[in-house]
């Protein structure tokens, strides 16, 4: 089947082109698409800052409707609503694997579940932190979503949590918590949702404590000593887990409950005729929240 799909050319261009979208098989699910969130990772390929993924694999925020089920997919049906992990979710209509799915009560922003999963997923590393401190560098989408489920997950407000970034202030002072841009203090377990290497090298961890990088970082020059002689354990939370499906599960729970506010973090969409514009809008920065592609029903 020939469909439309959006390629990230590295060099701040898109390309609009027809994909052979190969045939399902019989674990897996086809869908139409509806809405893709433009991830931050999306923007770096776009930018030239992230090597760049193949043709088929750009996209991974999908949010569709079923059109063809495989005869060994259950829990799903034809029309029903459904968040995807995986590529290409920059396409008209494409596969999914079971288990790279949720099926969602509606066809909104915030059903877009991946990302929000991510941030369950890392919550949950973390998991209970009675008496440790918590470093997040980082305020925004992923940090507010971290925190809730933190909150959530050990069922108090009296958590020792401290923020690092310039976003969403007055929602974090809403929270109690201020966000800075500088700490000098050591923790139990870091957070790091950065790009930025130079945070490997900074000892802000106490002894036996747990560093959790949660984005790309590309440097030649890490000491790993410190992280060897304190007995620091480091973890690298992904969508690839084999849990991931879980963590989407809980996801759809926490927001359907408003556990998960995210409304306001999904700032703008753009028809999939305007992803130039909301690639470069969200590369310059004009952006400041999450951004989204809507497709022709």
């Amino acid at each position: 089947m020939k469909v439309k799909h959006i390629k990230l050319n590295g060099d701040r261009t898109i390309k609009d082109y027809i994909w052979e979208k190969p045939n399902n098989t019989e674990d897996q699910i086809v869908v139409k698409n509806i809405m893709s969130g433009i991830c931050s990772s999306d923007v770096a390929m776009y930018t030239g800052k992230m090597n760049m993924l193949p043709e088929h694999m750009h996209g991974h925020e999908g949010l569709g409707q079923v059109v063809a089920v495989g005869k060994n997919v259950t829990g799903v049906k034809v029309d029903d609503i459904v968040a995807t992990r995986g590529e290409p979710a920059f396409a008209e209509i494409y596969n999914v694997r079971d288990g790279e799915f949720v099926v969602v009560p509606e066809a909104l922003p915030k059903y877009i579940l991946e990302p929000v999963a991510c941030a369950v997923n890392i919550a949950d590393i973390v998991g209970k932190i009675k008496d440790k401190s918590v470093l997040i560098i980082g305020s925004g989408f992923l940090a507010r979503v971290i925190y809730q489920v933190i909150l959530y997950n050990n069922k108090t407000n009296d958590l020792d949590v401290v923020v690092v970034g310039n976003a969403y202030n007055e929602w974090w002072s809403s929270q109690g918590i201020v966000a800075d841009d500088f700490v000098d203090n050591t923790y139990d377990v870091i957070i790091d949702l950065s790009d930025r290497a130079e945070e490997f090298n900074i000892d802000r961890l106490n002894n036996s404590g747990h560093y959790i990088m949660c984005a790309e970082k590309t440097t030649p020059n890490v000491d790993w000593a410190p992280f060897l002689w304190k007995n620091i354990t480091v973890s690298c939370p992904s969508p690839r887990a084999k849990d991931f499906h879980d963590k989407m599960v809980k996801a759809n729970v926490l927001v359907q409950k408003d556990i998960i506010q995210v409304d306001d973090m999904w700032a703008k969409g753009y028809s999939r005729d305007e992803a130039e514009t909301a690639f470069a809008n969200r590369a310059s920065g004009i952006d400041k929240g999450r951004t989204y592609l809507t497709w022709q029903q």
